[in-house]
């Protein structure tokens, strides 16, 4: 049985035109799934905000200056495994503080790697993500002005 790799082409054996074309196209997916994540990402914030009742914690949360929203109920949890012993837990929580154990030098390389792919990207291209969060905004100001009209007809 073959593994299906016989009919793969290197990109050094592609054209340029070809292999620009690919990867206009594998941008266009990326984008497009980085977009799905941010859209799941900002569903997930708004659930995360949303009133919830956990009982005596909910009173707890409400007394002390707190909402009782799933946010904070989820973080009492984290708190208290943490102060179980549960490491996983304490790591989450240094985690959501930015309490890291990456260096500044580990961050650096990082945030140089992303640059430089990002140059290579519009290099190979010629796509911009400044131009694509540009037409994003656009896109998502025009959803919210029609938006408001259809409310404004009601």
């Amino acid at each position: 049985m073959s593994s299906g790799h016989e009919n793969l082409i290197p990109f050094d054996k592609r054209s340029e035109e070809e292999v620009r074309e690919l990867a206009r196209k594998g941008g266009k997916a990326s984008g497009k799934t980085r977009r799905e994540k941010a859209n799941l990402r900002k569903k997930m914030n708004w659930v995360l905000t949303i009133e919830a009742d956990a009982g005596n914690l909910s009173d707890m949360l409400k007394a002390n200056g707190g909402e009782s929203t799933y946010e904070e109920i989820i973080a009492m949890a984290m708190v208290k495994e943490a102060g179980m012993g549960n490491v996983q837990a304490y790591n989450a929580i240094k985690d959501t503080i930015g309490q890291s154990d990456k260096d500044d030098l580990d961050i650096a390389e990082q945030k140089s790697k992303i640059e430089l792919n990002r140059a290579k990207k519009e290099a190979m291209t010629g796509e911009n993500e400044e131009d694509e969060a540009l037409n994003k905004l656009d896109q998502i100001l025009k959803e919210v002005h029609d938006d408001a009209v259809k409310q404004q007809a009601k």
